[in-house]
Formats: C-alpha cells, sequence, structure tokens
C-alpha cells in the first residue's frame, strides 16, 4: 500500500545480510521490480530496501543492536508492518514486546498494525507456541494444514510441499524423514 513501511527483525542484525534481505531482493528480481526499487549489497552498512516512487522503506534490524530499534522515522506513511523471520531465535515474549512499541499510534482508515512471524523447527517448549498457539482453536483445512485465530492473532502451520523453491529430490527427501524419524521432521 502507498503509505506502509516495514521492519525485518531477525534476533541477530547480521542474520538479515544473508537471509531476509537477499531473499525479498531476490523476489523483486525474481518479479521484474528491480526498477521500482533500490537497496544496497554491500557486505557492511546499513540494510534497507526503498521503493524509489513513494520512498517506502524496509529496515531490517536485529535484537542483538536495541539502538536501531527504536525511534524510526518514515519519510512517507506509516510504519505499520514488521516480518519477525525465524521468531524462535528471540529469547522471549518481554523482549519482543521492547520492539513491538516501535509500532504504534493512530493508524488511517483502512490501515493496521501487523505483525507477521515466521519461523521453524517447530517446538513445543518455545515462548511462540503458549503465546499463540495455545490461545487458538487449532483446525484442519481440507489439505490437512493446522489453522486457528482469535481477535489477536492468526496461526497457520506450514511445511516442505508449501515451499515453491524445493526440487523433486529436496521434497522426497523430506517425505522419507517424515516417515523414517517423524520427531526429527
Amino acid at each position: 500500500s502507498p503509505l506502509s513501511n516495514v521492519i525485518v527483525l531477525r534476533d541477530v542484525y547480521e542474520s538479515n545480510r544473508n537471509s531476509t534481505h537477499k531473499l525479498l531482493i531476490a523476489t523483486i528480481k525474481r518479479l521484474g521490480f528491480e526498477d521500482l526499487f533500490s537497496w544496497s549489497e554491500s557486505e557492511t552498512g546499513t540494510l534497507t530496501i526503498v521503493r524509489k516512487k513513494t520512498r517506502q522503506k524496509i529496515f531490517f534490524c536485529g535484537m542483538n543492536n536495541p539502538e536501531s530499534l527504536t525511534s524510526f522515522a518514515v519519510e512517507t506513511g506509516f510504519l505499520d508492518t514488521m516480518w519477525v523471520a525465524e521468531a524462535f531465535e528471540i529469547e522471549s515474549q518481554d523482549a519482543l514486546a521492547q520492539v513491538l512499541i516501535n509500532l504504534r499510534g493512530e493508524m488511517p482508515e483502512g490501515y493496521r498494525i501487523q505483525i507477521y512471524m515466521t519461523f521453524n523447527p517447530w517446538s513445543e517448549d518455545t515462548w511462540l507456541k503458549t503465546r499463540f498457539w495455545d490461545r487458538v482453536e487449532l483446525k484442519t483445512d481440507k489439505n490437512g494444514k493446522e489453522y486457528g485465530e482469535n481477535d489477536e492473532a492468526y496461526c497457520i502451520t506450514t511445511n516442505y510441499l508449501d515451499n515453491p523453491w524445493l526440487s523433486d529430490d529436496d521434497k522426497a527427501y523430506y517425505t522419507a524423514l517424515e516417515q523414517r524419524d517423524p520427531a526429527y521432521y
């Protein structure tokens, strides 16, 4: 949307350089949108992706650098979206709450604060399970995927079959692993 700006968060800032930052750039290129965005691909320096026409930004941050997480100012629009990648790396819900206060304030009509958390592997011991999954009534869709929602969260389970970049050999490996060692899978 023309007013949204995004924070991409990982536990360690530098982890973004070879994961989320490269993934988003590769996606922009794959979709043929290179002319619409600018970014730095240097091995040092601040990571951002900027939509040229509107100056909207995607900021990349890490929990290990608290100063990078406060007082964001955007040139255009609002800071309304956060993607927490590999959320299981973040030690606690309290640690994440310190960051989430950056997404605050009144949003214009049609906008709302959105937080996306992606993570694997699944663990029964993670705070994410008790904070989100245990608070929703899980259902199973026609494809066998678990999902659930409440007024605070929408949760969905995906697996290797949902990854469009896996080769047939990769899929065969994970299928065999699921059958051979379900606990590890």
